[in-house]
C-alpha cells in the first residue's frame, strides 16, 4: 500500500489536480502506469469478439498513439508535407475540428511520433521535427508556437522528436537538447521560456514524468545517454544517472515505485534498477538479456512484464521480470514489438506485427494465454493503445478504430 501511494502521490504532482473517469489525458494514462482501473473483461473473445464502433483512415504511417478528455479523441495525423492535429468524437469518430501546419514531406518510417498531451483546456502536441503546438481543446484554435530548432537552437536526436510534452501545474516540459540544456520548461498559457536546464545532449525520446523522491520532487527525463533527475521548478539537476546508449535510443518511460525507478533499452544496453536515497541514484540491479525498445513495461505486484529486442538485437518478444531482484522469470518469443496494457487482474498484450490483441494471466511461471481476437491487423502496429469508457482505442499505421464488448 505504501508502495501505491508514492505511485499515485507522484501521478498528483503532475497532474496537478484529479482527473475524472473517461480521460486518457497523455502517452501511459493518468496515473503514468498504462493501467485501467474499474474495468472487468470478458474471457472469451473468439465466441463473442469485440465489435467495431468506427474506424477512420490515418495517412501518417506513423506511431502516435491517441489521448482523451470529455467525449473528444484527439490524434496527430499527416499528409503531404503538413502535420494535421484532428479531435474526433469518441462516440462515432466524426471529425469536430483539425489544425494544420506545414511541418515535413520527409518520411521516416512514418511521420507522427508523439502522443498529445492534454491538460485543463489546452493539447500540446510535438512533431518529428521539432513544431510545438498549444492548441485549445474546445476551439481548436492555436494559442501560440515554437520550434526547437529556431526558438532554442535544439540538435534533432535520430529517429526525430519524439518525446510528448510533459505538464506540471503551469510548466510544460519539452525536450529540444542543444548545447544550452537539453530540457525547456514554459509558461504553459503563454510558452514563454520560465528555464533550461539538463545536460547538453541530444533529447531521448520519452515522456517527461514529475515524481518525488524523499519528498523531493524531482522531473525524470532522458537525454541520449543519461536519465537525469531535475528540478522541475528550476531546471537545475538533482542527480544524473548514466545510460550510455550507442544510439542515443532511451525510449521507454521511467516506471517509479517508491524510490526505485526502472529504466532500459534496445541495441544491447540492457535493463537496470535504479534507487534514489538522500538524493543520489544508485544501481541495484541489471539485467542485460532484457533489452526494450519502445515497450514501457507494465508491473503487477512485484513483477514486471513487457516486451525486448534480445541480446543481440534480435526480437525477442514478451518477458516477466522479477523487480526485485531483476532475474528474467519467463520470455516468450512472441508480440515483437508489442505494446501492454494492464487491465483489473489481466494484461493485454498488442503484437506489433500481427496486429492481434491477446488477453493473458499475469503468472510469474510461464506465459497463460487467456483469449485474443485482431482487431486492425497489419505490419508495424508499434502505438500504444487503451480503454476509455468501455471503449478500446487502438491503430496501426493505417487507421484508427473504436471496439466495444470487450
Amino acid at each position: 500500500m505504501k508502495t501505491m501511494r508514492l505511485i499515485l502521490f507522484a501521478a498528483t504532482l503532475l497532474l496537478g489536480t484529479a482527473h475524472a473517469a473517461g480521460e486518457w489525458p497523455w502517452h501511459s494514462g493518468p496515473d503514468y502506469d498504462f493501467a485501467i482501473k474499474g474495468v472487468t473483461l470478458t474471457r472469451d473473445w473468439q465466441d463473442k469478439p469485440p465489435t467495431l464502433v468506427w474506424k477512420v483512415a490515418m495517412t501518417d504511417e506513423g506511431h502516435a498513439c491517441a489521448s482523451v478528455n470529455d467525449g473528444t479523441l484527439f490524434i496527430v495525423d499527416h499528409h503531404g508535407s503538413k502535420d494535421i492535429v484532428r479531435a474526433l468524437a469518441l462516440a462515432d469518430g466524426q471529425e469536430h475540428w483539425r489544425v494544420e501546419y506545414e511541418d515535413t514531406d520527409r518520411s521516416l518510417h512514418g511521420f507522427t511520433r508523439a502522443a498529445p498531451t492534454l491538460y485543463k483546456e489546452h493539447l500540446y502536441t510535438v512533431s518529428r521535427v521539432g513544431n510545438v503546438h498549444c492548441i485549445g481543446q474546445k476551439t481548436g484554435k492555436v494559442v501560440w508556437r515554437k520550434n526547437y530548432l529556431s526558438d532554442f537552437g535544439g540538435v534533432v536526436p535520430n529517429h526525430g522528436f519524439s518525446g510528448p510534452a510533459g505538464v506540471w501545474g503551469d510548466l510544460v516540459f519539452l525536450q529540444p537538447g542543444g548545447e544550452a540544456g537539453n530540457t525547456v520548461a514554459l509558461n504553459r498559457l503563454t510558452g514563454e521560456l520560465v528555464w533550461r536546464g539538463g545536460n547538453n545532449e541530444k533529447p531521448g525520446y520519452s515522456l517527461p514524468i514529475v515524481a518525488a523522491f524523499d519528498g523531493a520532487e524531482t522531473l525524470l527525463c532522458y537525454s541520449a545517454n543519461t536519465l537525469m533527475g531535475l528540478n522541475p521548478k528550476t531546471g537545475e539537476a538533482r542527480w544524473m544517472f548514466p545510460r550510455p546508449h550507442p544510439y542515443g535510443n532511451n525510449v521507454i518511460q521511467p516506471v517509479v515505485d517508491g524510490n526505485r525507478i526502472f529504466t532500459g533499452a534496445t541495441d544491447f544496453a540492457g535493463s537496470a534498477m535504479v534507487e534514489v536515497t538522500d538524493g543520489k541514484p544508485r544501481e541495484v540491479w541489471k539485467n542485460m538479456e532484457i533489452c526494450p525498445v519502445f515497450t514501457t513495461p507494465v508491473r503487477f505486484g512485484k513483477l514486471l512484464f513487457g516486451t525486448s529486442s534480445g541480446v543481440p538485437a534480435r526480437p525477442e518478444g514478451l518477458y516477466c521480470l522479477d523487480a526485485e531482484t531483476g532475474q528474467t522469470l519467463w520470455k516468450e518469443k512472441m508480440f515483437e514489438h508489442g505494446q501492454l496494457l494492464r487491465v483489473g487482474d489481466v494484461l493485454l498484450v498488442l503484437d506489433g506485427q500481427s496486429g492481434a490483441l491477446v488477453m493473458f494471466e499475469p503468472s510469474a511461471e510461464n506465459f497463460r494465454e487467456i483469449t485474443r481476437f485482431t482487431p486492425l491487423g497489419g505490419k508495424n502496429c508499434w502505438s500504444d493503445f487503451f480503454i476509455i469508457d468501455n471503449r478500446l482505442i487502438l491503430r496501426n499505421q493505417n487507421e484508427l478504430a473504436c471496439f466495444v464488448g470487450l
